[in-house]
């Protein structure tokens, strides 16, 4: 019902999380209060297509807060921007351990909106509907020889609410508010069909009974 093409919506992975991070409401809100870096990333990497998110921090009680992507096999006791790219909030940008200055800084209830063009390498940020830095990409030249997860990353506490399309989005007017209508939900009903629809036609187990000796 949420109006985000249905089906296999992608959610906080609490496997690919610091064992240091709690979770609710169906791995959809996160939450520590441990001192030191904490991270967590969705269960779906992309490195085509155009995909849209909206994170909601509920609490930033430690130093800062990253919003933002990183690719597969990226520790989760450090910080987003350190092997990915992240928008603070304080209202700065870092990319592979460089930081900037870049947008508006946000606080707990503010809605951050992540668009992330893997096509093409860009990523954008909009904070409560108003895209950030005059809707100049954030970041560009992104390596999408790479799978990047939508990530979530604190340091001494923090809290946030992640939607992935399994809710409708808080902002709603495509081109406006958030992206164009053509960044979509991190769903698999929104991936390309795979080539072979059945798997077990190309790949299947056999059983085999050992002898002891072969």
């Amino acid at each position: 019902d949420s109006g985000n093409n249905g089906g296999n919506y992608a959610t906080l992975n609490p496997l690919d999380s610091s064992s240091n991070i709690a979770f609710t409401n169906g791995f959809l809100n996160e939450t520590t209060t441990v001192s030191g870096h904490h991270m967590v990333s969705g269960t779906i990497a992309v490195n085509s297509g155009k995909w849209y998110i909206e994170v909601t921090p509920t609490s930033l009680g430690g130093t800062y807060s990253h919003i933002g992507i990183t690719p597969i096999n990226t520790s989760n006791t450090t910080f987003v921007g350190s092997n990915g790219y992240g928008y603070t909030h304080a209202g700065t940008k870092q990319g592979l351990g460089t930081g900037s200055s870049y947008g508006n800084s946000y606080a707990a209830g503010d809605c951050i909106g992540i668009a992330f063009d893997a096509d093409n390498g860009n990523l954008y940020f909009y904070k409560n509907g108003v895209a950030q830095n005059s809707g100049t990409a954030a970041f560009t030249g992104i390596d999408t020889s790479k799978h990047w997860r939508f990530s979530i990353s604190h340091f001494n506490g923090g809290g946030a609410v992640v939607n992935f399309g399994q809710r409708p989005f808080k902002y709603t007017n495509a081109g406006t508010n958030r992206p164009a209508a053509t960044y979509l939900s991190l769903c698999t009903q929104n991936f390309a069909d795979p080539t072979i629809a059945d798997g077990s036609t190309a790949f299947d187990a056999k059983t085999y009974s050992g002898t002891g000796s072969t």
